[in-house]
């Protein structure tokens, strides 16, 4: 029996590299759907090839993302402002604190976990949000608020930049990958629902 690596175990491929048709099932290693399409590779390497690098690796896999999931991150967003701003109360001299702030923190901190008490997260918006979950697809939502946390703001500044084509400059790649991630939603390959 052939060793599989793990990188290749956790590839999965959902449609033909050649004519898009998906696969029913998800599969490591699966590139064709049908020997013609394989046959018509072997025969345009150098065409599919320099579209792939066109493509920078950006997957044409279709991606549906939950509406749901965004709101209930911008609500845990704004929870975690809140309990920020009321222990921020809480410890200083010079603000108040009375009985109703000292309820309302403590009603908060029951709410969440220990270690998501302290991450740093920040409003996205929808488009930036879909962005960040289409690059960590599995990740669960603990784990990609932990990621989310972890960007440096220079992250998010990029993604608000226009792009202005100049002689001699590299555009970003990250602000590439965040166009082309904009035109997948305009085409709907990335489907919210």
């Amino acid at each position: 029996m052939e060793q599989v690596s793990g990188t290749y175990i956790t590839i999965r491929n959902h449609t033909c590299i050649i004519c898009g048709a998906d696969f029913s099932t998800p599969r490591a290693g699966k590139l064709y759907c049908s020997n013609r399409c394989k046959q018509f590779s072997f025969y345009h390497k150098g065409e599919i090839q320099a579209r792939q690098n066109a493509n920078m690796g950006i997957s044409e896999t279709r991606i549906i993302l939950k509406l749901k999931d965004f709101i209930e991150y911008n609500n845990t967003v704004a929870l975690l402002t809140e309990i920020r701003e009321l222990r921020k109360r809480r410890d200083s001299t010079y603000l108040t604190f009375d009985g109703s702030n000292d309820s309302r923190l403590n009603e908060l901190e029951a709410i969440f976990p220990e270690d998501l008490k302290n991450l740093l997260l920040r409003k996205l918006s929808l488009e930036k949000w879909t962005f960040i979950k289409a690059i960590y697809p599995h990740l669960k939502k603990k784990d990609l608020y932990k990621v989310i946390s972890g960007l440096d703001i220079k992250f998010f500044v990029i993604l608000d930049q226009i792009n202005e084509i100049n002689k001699g400059t590299k555009p970003n790649p990250i602000r590439l990958l965040f166009e082309m991630h904009l035109e997948k939603l305009i085409q709907g390959k990335i489907k919210i629902v």
